[in-house]
């Protein structure tokens, strides 16, 4: 999620074909399809959410002195 512009300036923002979520979401934006966005947001904060919670669950037994 956080290489953006990266994959923006590389592959460019082509819809199906360099799309990852976070350029669908640029796209969806831009185009003024803001029912798309939303869904494109949603995935990605639960994405991030669910990577969140298992990192600290996996995380919480391990102790490094």
């Amino acid at each position: 999620m956080g290489e953006f512009g990266a994959v923006l300036m590389l592959a460019g923002a082509t819809t199906m074909r360099t799309e990852t979520l976070p350029i669908a979401l640029y796209l969806n934006i831009s185009t003024g399809d803001l029912n798309l966005a939303v869904a494109a947001a949603t995935i990605l904060i639960l994405i991030s959410l669910i990577t969140l919670c298992a990192v600290e669950y996996f995380d919480r037994d391990v102790h490094v002195f």
